[in-house]
């Protein structure tokens, strides 16, 4: 009788029970990953909205407002609509990228007060620092050169 190549049942569930220990092992280390990542995510979104909201102050030449709701772990952009009539009444943006945004469960923020920044028709706005934090501990920082506009983001991993 000529012996035939392949595996046994014994050799494929041995190396199944090697790579089940194997995720098992890893998998603590996945989600902290994944954490840190939507953590760090959430910071350039963040980050992209700020820059959104100056750049089109500039160029539409109205106030733009990001509020802060800590509470609600949540933030919106808005527009001053009508600069000569209505000046200082604020209404949200409609449209699809820059909608209320609520952060993902686990996450939390923390700002600065007042709880919101105001970029002007010349792109300058206070200077501002938000931190967002997750579940794990891990943090980013990010602060807001009012005059010049630009986010300087900080990563504190824990």
């Amino acid at each position: 009788m000529k012996k035939r190549g392949g595996f046994t049942i014994i050799e494929i569930c041995l190396v199944g029970v090697c790579i089940g220990i194997f995720f098992a092992l890893s998998w603590p280390a996945m989600r902290s990953f994944a954490a840190a990542s939507a953590l760090e995510g959430q910071a350039q979104t963040l980050e992209a909205i700020i820059a959104y909201a100056r750049d089109t102050a500039v160029f539409e030449g109205r106030n733009y407002r990001i509020d802060f709701d800590t509470d609600a772990k949540m933030y919106s952009l808005l527009f001053e609509k009508d600069v000569v009539n209505e000046p200082g009444v604020f209404a949200p943006v409609k449209d699809s990228l820059h909608h209320r945004r609520k952060l993902p469960r686990g996450m939390e923020i923390t700002v600065a007060s007042p709880g919101s920044i105001v970029f002007k028709p010349d792109g300058s706005s206070a200077d501002f620092a938000i931190e967002l934090r997750n579940a794990a501990g891990n943090r980013i920082h990010l602060s807001l050169d009012g005059i010049m506009g630009k986010c300087i983001i900080q990563k504190h991993v824990s």
